[in-house]
This record gives structure tokens, C-alpha cells and sequence, in this order.
């Protein structure tokens, strides 16, 4: 339980207030570009953090990132609610897009089909021709959901948002790469050294 309760803070409500000015203060403290490793809600503060400052990052690891970027999501029943007007494709904070858009309203997307009918969402894209992210062109950017995680049902569609807006994002399902039975917080798991490996590899790779 000491362990669980180590890595674990509460839920910040006003993100975009005070956690992204936080991670932007220290990119410009560090100077040089970084490599932002985000879980969960930090997800979308990473995604804004890198929209305010994309010359310091050298790239990024979003791991299970908050989501999905469109539509609200009901798990249990793997289907959308509701789709948000408010959303500029990956958080509610606006992005900067070529062409440019003043409003995501402005923003043309339809619903995909689910690549795995039941166990996953189909994904929100832009129609083509999509508008490019300005700050993410080519960035590299690895996102991976694990096996046992009620996030598994729209992880696949951030990544898929990114390649079309001009990103290089890979998006992996752990089990594919044969790491089993992981649930959100996978830092906990007992097979945690064989994922920081995997995520390790990626890196120098990339």
C-alpha cells in the first residue's frame, strides 16, 4: 500500500492553470530540450506543455494519455456520450493549426469504424484535408496502453489524431509485445522492468 499511495496525487481540475504554467516553468528552466514522459492526466498537461514550448522537447513518452480527445467516452458500455465542442483535438486548450483555425468549432471530423468492434472505440479524425498541428510536426512521440486498463477501450486514438496533424507517434498494445495483464498504473505491476526496458529501447531507437 506504501508503494500505491507513492504514486499517487490528486486530480488536478484546473490543469491548464496551474500544472501546465508549471511544466512550461521548468522546460524554460532546464534550457535544453527534454525528453516529457507523461502518464494518464498528465497526458493532456504534457500535450499542452509541448504545444507552448515544441523546440524543448526532444520528444515524448505518453503512456495511457488522458483521453479521448473528442468525444467522452462511457467504458463499461465501449461507446461514446457525447462528442465535446470545447476539444481542439487533444486537450480543450487551443492548438495551433495550418490552415489556421480560430475555434475548434472550425475543426471537421468524423467518427472511424473500430479497428476491435466491442472491446474498442472507433476513433474521431479529421476530414481530409486535415489541418497539420504547427508545434508537432515530426515530433516523436511513443504511446502504448496495457492489457487490463479501462483506458484500452480509445487509447488507439490520440496517436491516430497526431500521424494525421503531421506527428511521428507509435502506439503499441503491451500484449502484442507480450507483456500481460496490466491495468493503468503499470509502474506497480511486477513486470514494471520488462515495460521501462521496452519504453527504454524505443528511445534509443527513435
Amino acid at each position: 500500500f506504501d508503494n500505491f499511495i507513492k504514486g499517487q496525487m490528486q486530480f488536478v481540475n484546473n490543469q491548464a492553470a496551474v500544472a501546465v504554467p508549471a511544466g512550461i516553468a521548468l522546460l524554460d528552466r532546464i534550457g535544453k530540450p527534454v525528453i516529457l514522459m507523461t502518464h494518464s492526466q498528465g497526458g493532456g498537461i504534457g500535450f499542452d506543455v509541448a504545444e507552448q514550448r515544441p523546440k524543448l522537447i526532444a520528444g515524448m513518452v505518453a503512456i495511457e494519455p488522458g483521453g479521448p480527445q473528442i468525444g467522452n467516452v462511457d467504458t463499461a458500455k465501449v461507446t461514446y456520450t457525447r462528442v465535446n465542442p470545447l476539444s481542439w483535438g487533444l486537450t480543450t486548450t487551443p492548438f495551433k493549426f495550418d490552415p489556421p483555425i480560430s475555434s475548434p468549432s472550425e475543426l471537421k471530423v468524423h467518427l472511424e469504424p473500430s479497428e476491435r468492434p466491442g472491446q474498442e472505440v472507433g476513433c474521431y479524425l479529421q476530414d481530409e484535408p486535415a489541418r497539420k498541428l504547427v508545434n508537432f510536426q515530426n515530433m516523436r512521440i511513443l504511446s502504448f496502453s496495457a492489457e487490463g486498463t479501462y483506458h484500452r477501450v480509445f487509447d488507439a486514438c490520440i496517436p491516430k489524431w497526431l500521424n494525421q496533424a503531421g506527428a511521428k507517434a507509435d502506439f503499441f498494445r503491451l500484449e502484442d509485445l507480450g507483456m500481460r495483464g496490466n491495468h493503468h498504473q503499470m509502474f506497480l505491476d511486477r513486470n514494471s522492468d520488462e515495460i521501462i526496458t521496452f519504453i527504454d529501447g524505443w528511445l534509443q531507437k527513435n
